[in-house]
């Protein structure tokens, strides 16, 4: 710089991010220089972390250990192992009659990507014959974090190859468990949003016809007495799950919200239902399900036959502001206009793997859409 420059700093907070902004501020010129995206790999974790945001996930296995946000050391659930907390897993069989849950374990962890504004880690699983009583499935676990974004991406490549065993996939998700005493508040919709009961209000209660559905007889929230908790109260179209999660207790709240841009990676079409978040607390996203369909939706592979799906990305989102401790609805609405954003940029342009297809290399039909009603005329599909 020239000696008859003057040179301020200042600090500068953004509404939904809590971490500081170094504003350069040369012959009154604002220069905004944001912390850069750093990766920070130990022999046994590998966090990544962009000023705003850390996130520390296990090598090789991918499981989420610690999501550090808001000057709260670790948003899941502590109380749970580390295993436990954050991770993706899979309902399999052979038979139709004899299920297993795997959670995904990479048995490999790559770089695959490390700048100063973007970093992407793989871990990967690999299937061979002599493992006969495993998932015949590959799994490339992929995390992405964004320069300036408050929150991390996820996405997932499965793949069988040719010759491989026969094996019917029933669900397929990725699953966060947050701090039980923390998160209390939970939105699915503008019409689904409120206080939740807790773990413990679950156990004391009486289960009623099926163990999903558990009459709270004396929750810690008293107002919630008398009340049934049913995590299939919260279940949404596929359609209208874009976004969903909950606030924290803390000062300042925080929010922890699931976006899905897209259903196109998901089974079922627009009007299949799902499961969203529910007591625990826990937000999944889930792509792959037989909920309230039964076997038609269970994807079925028979012998030797070969499938290849990219998965997601599905973007975390985390938020905060001081307002919200008076009106958890600020950080839900926050949520919403971010979950526009997330929407109108699919699909995205930053996954790295050669697998995921990009806007450019997408094509575009045009055309109207006829539906046969069984008469002489041809009525458009938009009368339906």
């Amino acid at each position: 710089m020239g000696k008859n420059m003057q040179l301020s700093l200042l600090y500068v907070v953004e509404f939904t991010m809590v971490a500081f902004t170094l504003l350069l501020v040369v012959d009154g010129r604002r220069m905004i220089e944001t912390p850069i995206v750093r990766l920070d790999i130990q022999t046994n974790q590998v966090t990544m972390s962009n000023g705003i945001v850390n996130v520390t996930l296990s090598i090789p296995y991918g499981l989420v250990m610690s999501i550090s946000y808001g000057g709260v050391n670790n948003l899941l659930a502590t109380q749970n192992v580390e295993k436990n907390r954050g991770y993706w897993d899979i309902f399999w069989n052979r038979t139709t009659s004899k299920r297993a849950r795997k959670k995904f374990l990479g048995n490999s962890f790559e770089v695959i990507m490390d700048t100063e504004n973007q970093a992407e880690i793989s871990f990967k699983s690999t299937w061979n014959a002599s493992q006969s009583d495993e998932l015949p499935l590959n799994s490339d676990l992929r995390f992405v974090m964004l320069r300036d974004t408050p929150g991390f991406y996820t996405y997932a490549i499965v793949e069988r190859l040719e010759g491989w065993p026969l094996v019917y996939i029933e669900n397929l998700r990725v699953v966060f468990k947050l701090q039980q005493d923390m998160f209390h508040y939970m939105a699915i919709s503008d019409e689904r949003k409120r206080i939740m009961p807790m773990p413990v209000d679950r156990e004391t209660g009486k289960v009623l016809d099926y163990k999903e559905a558990v009459l709270l007889t004396n929750p810690t929230n008293p107002d919630l007495k008398g009340e049934v908790d049913d995590k299939y109260f919260y279940a949404t179209d596929n359609k209208d799950d874009r976004v969903h999660g909950w606030v924290s207790s803390t000062n300042p709240p925080v929010g922890f919200w699931m976006i899905i841009p897209n259903d196109e990676f998901r089974t079922g079409g627009p009007y299949k239902q799902d499961l969203t978040s529910h007591v625990g607390p826990t937000v999944l996203s889930i792509f792959v399900s037989r909920h309230f369909a039964g076997d038609d939706l269970v994807i079925k592979f028979q012998q030797g036959e070969r499938w290849k799906k990219v998965i997601g990305p599905v973007f975390l989102y985390l938020n905060s502001n001081s307002s919200a401790m008076d009106n958890p609805t600020i950080l839900w609405d926050d949520a919403k206009r971010r979950m526009n954003q997330e929407v109108a940029n699919w699909p995205y342009d930053f996954p790295v793997s050669e697998e995921y297809i990009k806007s450019s290399q997408r094509g575009i039909i045009r055309g109207q859409l006829l539906v046969n009603d069984s008469t002489t005329t041809l009525v458009p599909a938009s009368n339906g």
